[in-house]
């Protein structure tokens, strides 16, 4: 079974093809927008993937992004683990429009199976949350 081992979304997220190569700043538990709807420019993930060795080595993952259970967005993918138990990967997600304050819930399927979730909340604050 696939399964995750950290999903998480932050201001910046740098990662390279080698093992211990990711770095994460400001890990994002709330994103503050002075009005709503707001637009969110970008929203960087990262996911690490396992899989047991009798699961294959390609899975078609789909995450979904909603507020108060409206669905705002889905994307679908294809991961490869090749011939590693594990997988780790980046998404840059783009031109988010958020409608209103509440809980952004992102959550990610792998073969039709939810395996992560992750929510941030979305407040009207005319300062950045410190």
């Amino acid at each position: 079974m696939v399964r995750s081992v950290f999903f998480l979304a932050a201001q910046d997220i740098h990662s390279g093809p080698s093992l211990n190569d990711c770095s994460v700043q400001r890990i994002l538990e709330a994103i503050p927008v002075p009005a709503f709807p707001a637009q969110l420019d970008a929203l960087p993930l990262v996911c690490l993937l396992k899989r047991d060795p009798t699961d294959a080595a390609q899975s078609t993952c789909r995450l979904t992004l909603t507020v108060d259970q409206v669905v705002l967005a889905q994307r679908s993918f294809d991961v490869d683990f090749g011939q590693s138990l594990q997988h780790r990967f980046t998404l840059h997600l783009t031109a988010i429009t958020l409608p209103k304050p509440g809980t952004l819930q992102l959550q990610l399927d792998v073969l039709d199976q939810p395996v992560a979730n992750y929510e941030i909340a979305l407040v009207q604050q005319d300062r950045p949350i410190r």
